[in-house]
């Protein structure tokens, strides 16, 4: 009875640590989806090397960047999981938000969502869903 506590415990204690294993640097496919006000765009692929350095901060790597006229509302890595929102007031309104899940090293899917007012009252909403596969090393 012991040792089958003990092995459970083991494994137990071991899933976090692998759930929250980084993105492995290299050679990445990236697929992206977008729709914009119900406007389906022509789904495009392209490929992205992501160095070890690049990979330090997820946030500069997957996140967008935070401009002069814009405020952060959220942001959340929890090691297998990235989300923000962000608000900008200049020179147009808009809310960004979107989230990054790594379900392992070499596979995540995403989605971003920014809502615009642009002056003249006209609204507009895109969503764009990525997927990236790592699919092998970076050329030297």
């Amino acid at each position: 009875m012991r040792i089958r506590f003990a092995v459970l415990a083991a494994a137990l204690f071991a899933l976090p640590a692998f759930a929250a294993d980084p993105p492995q640097p290299g050679m990445w496919k990236v697929t992206v989806r977008s729709e914009t006000n119900g406007a389906v765009t022509a789904e495009r692929s392209d490929d992205r090397c992501l160095t070890a350095d690049a990979l330090k901060s997820i946030e500069k790597s997957f996140a967008p960047e935070q401009g002069a006229n814009c405020k952060r509302l959220s942001y959340e890595w929890t090691g297998q999981r990235l989300s923000w929102r962000i608000a900008c007031t200049v020179p147009i309104a808009m809310d960004n938000s979107g989230w990054y899940a790594f379900d392992n090293p070499q596979h995540y899917t995403g989605e971003i969502v920014v809502k615009m007012i642009i002056p003249g009252g006209v609204d507009m909403l895109s969503h764009t869903r990525l997927e990236g596969q790592r699919i092998g090393d970076c050329p030297h």
